[in-house]
């Protein structure tokens, strides 16, 4: 190669081809990345199109018509190396392809189980570093104040993850906030939305050209951003994310009816997968969900109810980006109702944590940061979208 070493940033977002690109021009590589959060952009539906050909494959093969690969001399099965072949082999190829595709974490999981017979070259102390494989966990973190560490450590890298110098951290992420007078000393804040059985407004509504929007969450997001910075003395960096980009729109175009201490924030609101790879001292977070799934059953629940939230990719991003204070809205009744998914650890986590008051962590009622003078183009909003829903249904009825 060209060079002795190339150092890849950022791995895990990228495709394999983007990555053996450069590493076809060193001897030696530093593959740096999290598969724990975001896969490169598009990739579901590289998926999607992935095993639809390869179940194409499989008819074919089935049916007695040849296929490329047996006019090639190539087994499919070879794909799947030496190992025994799954009892479904075109299952097992659809697995392993996907797998491939998500290049970091594959090479990651194979490089692992590689032995090293010698050691790395002595450190300052003279002692030899010897590992056990090609690959490692940067296991200590120094970017979040130590309750965010903690929290995003148990709840999304099962507890591998520590905290640096926890003194040092306490005093180097304090957020120095006291309005609402409950984000002193607090380092995460949960504004619980009410369940929409309970209140109908917080409901999520499909967005315009898809997802989802809650535009009761969305006041209540703004509502406590101004706050929070109305007495400030030095303003924090701020950041507020959505999963939905619906979500992201209609809180750009709300804040313009809100008057924010100090510079816009035009320039703030962040998808979740914009996001990855950014922080803020303050972050504040908007999940949108609130919906009828929660009472329901059958496989589809989850997705329904939870969506994009139901990923561990796109919560992990989206939890793990605030250097000093985290905001989230949400509903914790609604998300009670999913146990064993990852906004269901979520929201138990949060619970426990806020019953310890020394935790560090508070739940607040989250209308009450929705002014009052809000209330009325709330309704309208509500209104106007029930009003679309019935033309819709009018029309479908007509067909």
């Amino acid at each position: 190669g060209s060079f002795d070493l190339v150092i890849y940033e950022e791995t895990a977002k990228a495709l394999p081809i983007e990555v053996l690109g450069p590493m076809r021009l060193a001897r030696r590589w530093l593959l740096i990345g999290d598969q724990a959060q975001l896969a490169p952009f598009g990739l579901d539906d590289v998926d999607a199109a992935l095993a639809t050909d390869i179940n194409r494959l499989r008819i074919e093969r089935r049916s007695g018509r040849p296929v490329a690969a047996d006019t090639k001399g190539v087994d499919p099965a070879h794909i799947l190396g030496t190992a025994a072949p799954p009892p479904d082999i075109w299952a097992g190829i659809t697995d392993e392809m996907t797998r491939l595709l998500r290049f970091f974490g594959y090479v990651f999981q194979r490089a692992s189980a590689v032995p090293l017979t010698s050691s790395l070259p002595a450190g300052v102390d003279g002692a030899a570093g010897a590992v056990k494989g090609l690959s490692g966990l940067l296991a200590t973190q120094w970017r979040m104040h130590p309750v965010i560490g903690d929290f995003v450590s148990k709840c999304f890298y099962q507890g591998r993850v520590q905290n640096g110098d926890d003194v040092k951290l306490r005093r180097w992420r304090r957020h120095g906030l006291s309005s609402p007078s409950e984000v002193k000393d607090r380092a995460i804040i949960w504004l619980d939305i009410p369940w929409m059985t309970d209140q109908p407004l917080a409901t999520d509504r499909p967005g315009f050209g898809g997802g989802w929007e809650n535009g009761f969450e969305a006041r209540v997001i703004l509502g406590f951003v101004r706050k929070l910075m109305a007495d400030a003395s030095t303003l924090p960096t701020l950041a507020i994310v959505s999963p939905y980009r619906a979500q992201v729109n209609v809180l750009a175009r709300l804040a313009r009816d809100y008057r924010f201490r100090g510079e816009s924030l035009v320039d703030k609101f962040h998808t979740a997968d914009s996001f990855q790879g950014k922080q803020a001292d303050v972050v504040a977070v908007s999940l949108v969900r609130n919906n009828k799934y929660s009472k329901e059953t059958g496989p589809e629940r989850v997705r329904a109810g939870i969506g994009f939230l139901h990923a561990t990719e796109r919560s992990t991003v989206i939890f793990s980006r605030a250097e000093r204070l985290l905001v989230v809205a949400g509903c914790l009744q609604h998300f009670n109702q999913f146990p064993g998914t990852i906004m269901g650890t979520v929201a138990e986590e949060i619970q426990t944590l806020a019953a310890d008051r020394k935790s560090g962590v508070a739940i607040l009622q989250g209308q009450e940061f929705l002014e009052e003078r809000h209330w009325r183009s709330l309704m309208d909003y509500h209104n106007q979208y029930e009003r679309r829903a019935q033309r819709r249904r009018a029309q479908l009825g007509g067909h």
